[in-house]
């Protein structure tokens, strides 16, 4: 029979990791996390945590989100105040703070909840209840608001419809589940 390790109970106090929101696993190996302290990597000779935000360039107490790893095995980090994304290779930090090519990802100053990469796009869902599509060959970025049906509840104004994570279907679709309605999906030849 198995067990499951719970690495809390095995690390030191300034090891532990508190309020675990997402983990992802670079193509290395490397296991990530985003916790409610900052982000964390796993070090697989002591078998712990190790709080990364300094290394990264990021603020000591953060408000984090999900963690997405790219094909080159770069972080993107859904933050309370953006996105930030940080490139491994260089060891830089990109965000709102510092972009130098003005990259219009960066200026998007709301809560983010989360990240999927598809062959020609970066799609983001925020806490704001929008979904942005940015095409990766000429950095624009599009939004996407589902507006919820009006209720006796919620009254007569249009309220922007609670959206779930993204994903992508095998034949390239991008589904999104809603609060209220079910399921959206997105078809780019519907797009013109």
């Amino acid at each position: 029979t198995g067990k499951f390790y719970n690495y809390n109970l095995h690390a030191a106090l300034s090891n532990k990791v508190n309020g675990t929101w997402h983990f992802a696993e670079d193509k290395k190996g490397n296991i990530w996390l985003a916790g409610h302290e900052g982000y964390f990597k796993l070090d697989p000779k002591t078998n712990t945590f190790v709080k990364w935000n300094e290394a990264m360039g990021l603020e000591k107490n953060v408000h984090t989100g999900k963690i997405t790893i790219d094909s080159n095995d770069n972080l993107w980090l859904c933050l309370k105040e953006g996105i930030s994304f940080y490139n491994v290779t260089e060891k830089k930090l990109y965000n709102s703070l510092y972009n130098p090519t003005h990259n219009p990802l960066f200026d998007l100053n709301e809560g983010i909840n989360h990240i999927l990469f598809t062959t020609n796009y970066i799609w983001i869902s925020t806490g704001d209840r929008i979904i942005y599509r940015y095409e990766k060959l000429t950095q624009k970025i599009k939004p996407f608001v589902f507006d919820m049906l009006p209720s006796k509840k919620l009254g007569p104004a249009v309220q922007k419809e609670i959206t779930g994570i993204l994903y992508e279907l095998q034949n390239g679709q991008i589904i999104i589940p809603l609060m209220e309605r079910g399921l959206a999906v997105y078809n780019p030849e519907l797009e013109n």
